[in-house]
């Protein structure tokens, strides 16, 4: 699965169904070597979901082994957790890392300050045209979805 903008994409090279994450995939543009080199990915279609995972009890799933968090609505209801744009000092810091900030307008911050680079599907959807004569409910096509 690519996810692209402009020149850039990120290669998603293993999917799972039932395990603790979603997939793993590379920042970087070549293959990569083992699959020590991959990092934790997840989609969720509200971001509620994936935190109210990170709060339960048993702790099934950890916000410090994603590397990308993916999602269709951005909206947080959960205290003490955050959406935020990427500040400079934090771009600087992904960048750093190896995170290509061209794809990345967003961080999930916890009640801590720790953050994760965040993908909102539905904002990237807003950018691209509109067909002529068509109308643009992104939210009414995902409640079509189930």
């Amino acid at each position: 699965m690519l996810i692209p903008k402009q020149s850039f994409a990120i290669a998603v090279y293993q999917y799972f169904r039932s395990a603790r994450y979603d997939g793993k995939f590379s920042w970087k543009e070549e293959e990569p070597a083992a699959d020590a080199e991959l990092q934790m990915l997840e989609f969720k279609i509200l971001i509620n979901d994936l935190i109210n995972e990170f709060e339960t009890a048993s702790q099934a799933k950890q916000f410090e082994q994603l590397s990308l968090i993916v999602v269709w609505d951005r909206r947080v209801n959960v205290p003490g957790w955050q959406v935020k744009g990427i500040s400079q000092p934090r771009q600087n810091e992904l960048e750093s890392n190896g995170v290509p900030t061209e794809l990345i307008e967003y961080v999930l911050e916890d009640r801590y300050g720790h953050y994760r680079p965040l993908i909102c599907v539905a904002d990237l959807l807003k950018k691209l045209p509109v067909e002529e004569g068509k109308e643009d409910d992104l939210d009414a096509f995902v409640m079509e979805l189930g």
